[in-house]
């Protein structure tokens, strides 16, 4: 048995503070000032404990069943106590497979920015502009001015929002469910293979409504009163019924709905000796790896208020749907990275690696309740599938010397061209996504690594 005990005080403090062009928006592109973050923070006090079990080992169809577990207890002075645990079984019935499983409960208290960030109004991209500007029905009937596109238009589809920290965001929570295999067949030699499914809640996820959803919802003749109430008061129209100029829609931080997302996990490795065959024999190994992940569903409620309109982004890619924490990227069904090696006896590697994402559709283009406007994108409606081919090399000049050098991106593929509506507010570098796709094309790498 093992047991693990502990305890920790940890202070956290930030101050930014720009230059005077950031704060005073003198710079282009910008899109608005940047402003000064006050010297803040927090301090938590933490206490934790994890224990692992063997509790049947080395008897028939149970070569090793062992239990592990964890417990931690967090006090932050900002947003109060919070705690967090786990729990797992392993299960080898023989050598050939094992099986797991485990239950964890996590906690992410919000950091300095998320807590104290000034309130600033910046621009964001529209995917359709002001709706009152073309329309009169709904929520639009109140709106001074609507209709009169003139007036309401937002220039180059650039409308205002306001960011911002909130002191008053508690601690998001996730429970994360999830069982796999363990293959490490003995008749494949240097053959292993998992495949885990997991399931995951994050409840009061800290984040940002998107200003598009807040209008979406607001003036949709199909929304519900909940949304109404809750969105309506967050779009501040200026005195001519403008959300630019003096007028803004409310996006800082704040504890949202929910995010559950759902699905698998692939990954396999081998190792072939290629001294095994006469034809080959002193030319090293071949090894394979692969990675994929099958994302089932990945669903949003932006609206802390049960029974909320929620949604499946799982697919599609938009101002809405966006991976939170990978800079608002897509979200495809299927992605996977495949690298073949070759690992030669004169301390040289030569690696080709396949990196491939399934195609994603626009989130305002589907009939998913709550996204759809009834506005089609069609230029945009689709970014397909990409696929990534890199190679590299690596040679071992002597102890500590290490030299390397390769391509991404060989085939110099360019990422896909989208118009700045259809854009979240996050990444909208050169009109696409370059967290997710190599925006730069064709890159070119040398590098060595000296250890004495």
């Amino acid at each position: 048995m093992a047991v693990s005990l502990g305890s920790e005080y940890r202070a956290e403090y930030l101050q930014d503070i720009p230059d005077e062009e950031f704060q005073t928006a003198d710079l282009n592109g910008g899109g608005g000032a940047r402003v000064a973050v006050p010297r803040n923070g927090f301090n938590v006090v933490e206490g934790f404990g994890e224990i692992r079990i063997p509790l049947v080992q080395e008897m028939p169809f149970v070569e090793d069943l062992t239990f592990n577990g964890g417990f931690r207890y967090s006090s932050y002075n900002t947003s109060g106590a919070v705690t967090a645990y786990k729990y797992g079984l392993e299960w080898q019935p023989i050598d050939d497979i094992r099986f797991r499983g485990s239950y964890e409960r996590a906690v992410r208290a919000p950091n300095v920015l998320e807590l104290f960030s000034p309130p600033n109004v910046v621009l964001f991209s529209a995917s359709n502009n002001d709706p009152c500007a073309t329309s009169t029905a709904g929520q639009c009937a109140s709106v001074l001015n609507a209709g009169n596109a003139a007036l309401l238009t937002c220039s180059s589809n650039q409308c205002n929002q306001q960011v911002g920290g909130n002191p008053n965001l508690k601690p998001e929570i996730g429970n994360t469910r999830t069982i796999g295999v363990v293959l490490t067949p003995t008749m494949i030699d240097g053959f292993t293979a998992t495949v885990d499914y997991y399931n995951i809640d994050i409840a009061r996820a800290i984040g940002t409504i998107s200003p598009n959803l807040t209008l979406q919802q607001c003036y949709n003749p199909l929304a519900t009163a909940a949304a109404v109430a809750f969105f309506c008061p967050l779009v501040h129209r200026s005195a001519i019924g403008s959300i630019f100029g003096n007028g803004f829609v409310t996006a800082t931080n704040l504890n949202t709905g929910f995010t559950h997302t759902k699905g698998f996990d692939f990954e396999a490795n081998y190792n072939f000796d290629l001294d095994g065959m006469a034809w080959t024999k002193g030319y090293g190994s071949l090894q394979a790896s692969f990675v994929g992940t099958w994302l089932q569903s990945f669903e949003i409620q932006p609206l802390p208020v049960a029974g909320s309109t929620h949604f499946d982004c799982a697919g599609l890619f938009g101002s809405i749907c966006s991976a939170p924490g990978e800079a608002d990227a897509p979200l495809p069904k299927w992605r996977h990275r495949l690298r073949l090696t070759w690992a030669t006896p004169w301390d040289m590697e030569f690696s080709m690696n396949w990196r491939y994402m399934s195609s994603v559709t626009l989130d305002t283009n589907t009939s998913i309740s709550g996204l759809s406007t009834g506005k089609q994108n069609f230029a945009d409606a689709t970014i397909n599938a990409f696929w990534y081919l890199d190679l590299a090399a690596d040679w071992n000049v002597r102890s500590g010397v290490d030299l390397h050098a390769g391509v991404n991106n060989v085939l110099d593929r360019l990422p896909p061209a989208l118009s700045s509506g259809v854009l979240p507010t996050g990444p909208g570098n050169d009109n696409t996504f370059p967290g997710t796709y190599d925006s730069f094309g064709r890159v070119i790498f040398v590098g060595a690594t000296i250890k004495y």
